[in-house]
C-alpha cells in the first residue's frame, strides 16, 4: 500500500503543477524496492493469488498505464528512503545519507 500512497501524492502534485501552469511532460519516475508491487502494478493479468485485490491496486495500475508514473526497481540496499522508515545501524545510515546527497564529506 506504500506504492499506492506514493502514486497518490505524485498524481496530486502533478495536478497542482498543471493548475499552476507548469504541466509536467512525461511520466514521473518512481523508485520502489518491492518487485512484487511493481509486477502487480504493471501486469494486468489477475490470477488466484491476486483475486482479492482492492480497488487501490486497480487505480495504481491505471495510473501506470495512463503514463502518470513510471515505476523503477531499486535494490533495498540502495534505497535512500530507508533512513526515514527503518532503524539502521550507523554504517547503513551514513550510506543512505550519501545516496540522498546528504553526506558530510
Amino acid at each position: 500500500m506504500a506504492l499506492f500512497r506514493a502514486i497518490r501524492e505524485v498524481v496530486w502534485q502533478r495536478r497542482l503543477l498543471a493548475e499552476l501552469g507548469e504541466e509536467q511532460q512525461g511520466p514521473t519516475p518512481l523508485y520502489c524496492d518491492s518487485q512484487g508491487a511493481i509486477a502487480l502494478a504493471k501486469n494486468p493479468v489477475l490470477h488466484g493469488l491476486t483475486k482479492h485485490m482492492k480497488v487501490k491496486w486497480h487505480w495504481v495500475r491505471s495510473m501506470v498505464t495512463a503514463g502518470e508514473v513510471e515505476l523503477h526497481y531499486v535494490k533495498t540496499t540502495a534505497q535512500p528512503a530507508d533512513m526515514m522508515t527503518k532503524r539502521l545501524v550507523e554504517q547503513q545510515h551514513w550510506k543512505c545519507c550519501k545516496l540522498a546527497g546528504m553526506a558530510l564529506n
